[in-house]
Protein backbone atom coordinates (compact mmCIF):
# COMPACT_ATOMS: atom_id res chain seq x y z
CA UNK A 1 0.00 0.00 0.00
CA UNK A 2 1.16 3.57 -0.98
CA UNK A 3 -1.10 5.38 -1.93
CA UNK A 4 -1.37 9.83 -2.13
CA UNK A 5 -4.69 11.34 -2.82
CA UNK A 6 -4.46 15.57 -3.61
CA UNK A 7 -6.49 18.41 -4.26
CA UNK A 8 -5.18 21.35 -5.07
CA UNK A 9 -4.29 23.59 -8.72
CA UNK A 10 -1.53 22.15 -10.63
CA UNK A 11 1.32 23.78 -11.95
CA UNK A 12 3.93 22.26 -14.24
CA UNK A 13 7.44 23.25 -14.30
CA UNK A 14 8.92 21.64 -17.01
CA UNK A 15 9.06 18.62 -19.31
CA UNK A 16 11.52 16.50 -20.38
CA UNK A 17 12.28 13.76 -21.77
CA UNK A 18 14.11 10.82 -19.90
CA UNK A 19 17.22 8.10 -21.27
CA UNK A 20 14.64 5.81 -22.22
CA UNK A 21 13.14 8.29 -24.41
CA UNK A 22 10.11 8.63 -21.80
CA UNK A 23 8.02 12.05 -21.60
CA UNK A 24 7.69 13.36 -18.51
CA UNK A 25 6.32 16.74 -16.63
CA UNK A 26 7.91 17.85 -13.87
CA UNK A 27 5.43 20.57 -11.16
CA UNK A 28 3.66 20.53 -8.11
CA UNK A 29 -0.13 20.79 -6.79
CA UNK A 30 -0.30 23.57 -4.66
CA UNK A 31 -2.79 24.25 -2.21
CA UNK A 32 -3.81 25.87 1.32
CA UNK A 33 -4.68 23.15 4.15
CA UNK A 34 -4.73 23.67 7.92
CA UNK A 35 -3.44 27.41 7.46
CA UNK A 36 -0.61 26.16 5.95
CA UNK A 37 0.91 26.91 2.57
CA UNK A 38 1.80 23.28 0.54
CA UNK A 39 3.98 22.93 -2.62
CA UNK A 40 3.78 19.28 -3.56
CA UNK A 41 6.58 18.06 -5.77
CA UNK A 42 4.63 15.67 -8.65
CA UNK A 43 5.90 13.76 -11.78
CA UNK A 44 3.97 12.59 -14.92
CA UNK A 45 5.21 10.19 -17.34
CA UNK A 46 4.15 9.33 -20.49
CA UNK A 47 0.48 9.99 -21.73
CA UNK A 48 -0.07 11.73 -18.05
CA UNK A 49 2.99 14.43 -18.98
CA UNK A 50 0.28 15.56 -21.49
CA UNK A 51 -2.60 15.50 -18.82
CA UNK A 52 -0.32 17.51 -16.55
CA UNK A 53 -0.07 20.24 -19.36
CA UNK A 54 -3.78 20.20 -19.83
CA UNK A 55 -4.86 21.22 -16.78
CA UNK A 56 -1.79 23.84 -15.88
CA UNK A 57 -2.82 26.02 -13.39
CA UNK A 58 -6.33 24.49 -13.14
CA UNK A 59 -7.54 22.66 -9.51
CA UNK A 60 -7.48 19.08 -10.02
CA UNK A 61 -7.60 15.95 -7.74
CA UNK A 62 -4.58 13.78 -8.88
CA UNK A 63 -3.87 10.18 -7.16
CA UNK A 64 -0.29 8.55 -7.20
CA UNK A 65 2.47 7.08 -4.92
CA UNK A 66 5.29 8.72 -2.99
CA UNK A 67 8.63 8.26 -3.41
CA UNK A 68 11.59 10.49 -1.96
CA UNK A 69 13.75 11.96 -4.57
CA UNK A 70 17.02 12.97 -3.86
CA UNK A 71 18.59 16.44 -4.50
CA UNK A 72 21.67 18.00 -5.66
CA UNK A 73 22.65 19.06 -2.31
CA UNK A 74 22.26 15.91 -0.69
CA UNK A 75 19.13 16.34 0.82
CA UNK A 76 15.92 14.56 -0.54
CA UNK A 77 11.57 15.43 -0.42
CA UNK A 78 8.50 13.48 -0.65
CA UNK A 79 7.29 13.88 -4.34
CA UNK A 80 3.94 12.38 -6.14
CA UNK A 81 4.38 9.99 -8.96
CA UNK A 82 0.96 10.80 -10.59
CA UNK A 83 -1.25 7.90 -11.77
CA UNK A 84 -4.61 9.35 -12.02
CA UNK A 85 -5.69 13.03 -12.91
CA UNK A 86 -8.69 14.72 -13.02
CA UNK A 87 -10.15 18.65 -13.40
CA UNK A 88 -12.83 20.22 -10.65
CA UNK A 89 -14.09 23.30 -9.98
CA UNK A 90 -12.91 25.44 -6.74
CA UNK A 91 -12.73 28.26 -5.75
CA UNK A 92 -9.51 30.07 -6.85
CA UNK A 93 -7.27 32.93 -5.01
CA UNK A 94 -3.62 34.32 -5.19
CA UNK A 95 -0.83 32.19 -3.65
CA UNK A 96 2.03 34.21 -2.16
CA UNK A 97 3.97 33.42 -5.13
CA UNK A 98 1.18 35.05 -7.32
CA UNK A 99 0.00 31.84 -8.78
CA UNK A 100 -3.05 30.47 -8.19
CA UNK A 101 -4.07 28.42 -5.09
CA UNK A 102 -7.23 26.56 -4.06
CA UNK A 103 -8.16 25.36 -0.14
CA UNK A 104 -7.25 21.88 -0.33
CA UNK A 105 -5.37 18.81 1.21
CA UNK A 106 -2.85 15.72 0.40
CA UNK A 107 -3.74 12.75 2.20
CA UNK A 108 -1.77 9.56 2.21
CA UNK A 109 -1.83 5.95 3.20
CA UNK A 110 1.82 3.90 2.96
CA UNK A 111 2.58 0.28 4.56
CA UNK A 112 6.32 -0.55 4.63
CA UNK A 113 8.80 -1.77 7.37
CA UNK A 114 10.32 0.55 10.17
CA UNK A 115 13.66 1.54 8.51
CA UNK A 116 14.73 3.15 11.89
CA UNK A 117 14.11 2.54 15.89
CA UNK A 118 11.59 5.44 16.58
CA UNK A 119 12.82 8.97 16.88
CA UNK A 120 11.57 10.56 20.07
CA UNK A 121 10.39 14.16 19.22
CA UNK A 122 8.86 17.03 21.68
CA UNK A 123 5.45 15.36 22.55
CA UNK A 124 5.81 12.89 19.30
CA UNK A 125 7.65 9.87 17.71
CA UNK A 126 9.71 10.19 14.29
CA UNK A 127 9.08 7.09 11.83
CA UNK A 128 10.90 6.28 8.92
CA UNK A 129 9.47 3.84 6.96
CA UNK A 130 11.00 1.59 3.62
CA UNK A 131 8.19 1.21 1.34
CA UNK A 132 8.01 -0.60 -1.39
CA UNK A 133 7.32 1.15 -5.47
CA UNK A 134 4.77 -0.19 -7.99
CA UNK A 135 6.81 -2.24 -10.18
CA UNK A 136 6.64 -1.45 -14.12
CA UNK A 137 7.21 1.76 -16.09
CA UNK A 138 10.53 1.70 -15.14
CA UNK A 139 9.80 1.76 -10.83
CA UNK A 140 9.82 -0.84 -8.58
CA UNK A 141 12.76 -1.17 -5.88
CA UNK A 142 12.42 0.75 -2.27
CA UNK A 143 11.46 4.18 -1.43
CA UNK A 144 11.51 5.63 1.88
CA UNK A 145 8.79 8.10 4.08
CA UNK A 146 9.42 9.84 7.33
CA UNK A 147 6.31 10.38 9.52
CA UNK A 148 5.24 11.88 12.55
CA UNK A 149 2.68 10.57 15.66
CA UNK A 150 1.60 12.58 18.24
CA UNK A 151 2.67 10.59 21.28
CA UNK A 152 4.25 7.74 21.89
CA UNK A 153 3.84 5.00 19.04
CA UNK A 154 1.42 2.14 19.37
CA UNK A 155 2.97 -1.69 20.61
CA UNK A 156 4.66 -3.55 18.18
CA UNK A 157 5.73 -0.27 16.26
CA UNK A 158 9.98 -1.08 16.29
CA UNK A 159 12.67 -1.52 13.56
CA UNK A 160 11.72 -4.51 11.36
CA UNK A 161 8.06 -4.79 11.99
CA UNK A 162 6.02 -4.13 8.96
CA UNK A 163 3.56 -0.97 10.07
CA UNK A 164 0.71 0.83 8.51
CA UNK A 165 0.27 4.79 8.50
CA UNK A 166 -2.22 6.99 6.60
CA UNK A 167 -2.89 10.64 7.91
CA UNK A 168 -1.94 13.70 6.36
CA UNK A 169 0.53 15.27 4.12
CA UNK A 170 1.95 18.58 5.79
CA UNK A 171 5.40 20.98 4.91
CA UNK A 172 7.62 21.99 7.69
CA UNK A 173 7.39 25.66 8.55
CA UNK A 174 10.92 26.22 7.33
CA UNK A 175 9.69 24.95 3.26
CA UNK A 176 6.36 24.47 1.28
CA UNK A 177 7.71 21.31 -0.54
CA UNK A 178 9.52 19.51 2.32
CA UNK A 179 6.50 17.53 3.39
CA UNK A 180 6.11 14.47 6.69
CA UNK A 181 3.27 12.30 6.90
CA UNK A 182 1.54 13.30 10.13
CA UNK A 183 0.13 10.01 10.47
CA UNK A 184 -3.51 9.79 12.48
CA UNK A 185 -3.78 5.87 11.84
CA UNK A 186 -0.31 3.92 13.25
CA UNK A 187 -0.63 0.17 13.96
CA UNK A 188 1.65 -2.82 13.33
CA UNK A 189 1.40 -6.14 11.72
CA UNK A 190 1.76 -9.40 14.17
CA UNK A 191 4.77 -10.86 13.14
CA UNK A 192 8.22 -10.96 12.05
CA UNK A 193 8.87 -9.51 8.55
CA UNK A 194 9.56 -11.47 5.85
CA UNK A 195 13.35 -11.95 5.00
CA UNK A 196 13.04 -10.88 1.20
CA UNK A 197 11.50 -7.34 2.48
CA UNK A 198 14.29 -6.76 4.90
CA UNK A 199 16.69 -7.64 2.03
CA UNK A 200 14.75 -4.75 0.05
CA UNK A 201 14.83 -2.62 3.32
CA UNK A 202 18.41 -2.85 4.88
CA UNK A 203 20.80 -4.51 2.10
Amino acid sequence: MNRTTVLGVCLVQERRTSARGVPYALGWVVFRGMDRYTRLPIVGHGVLADRLEAVNGRPVVLAGHLRERSEKDGSSRLQVVVEELFPVEAPIFEAPLGHPVIDGYARAEVSGLLALDPKPLRGATGLRVAVRLPQGAGYGGTSFVNAVVLGDPPPGVKKGRRVYLAGALRPRQSDPERLTLYASEVWAAPGKAQEEEEEVAYG
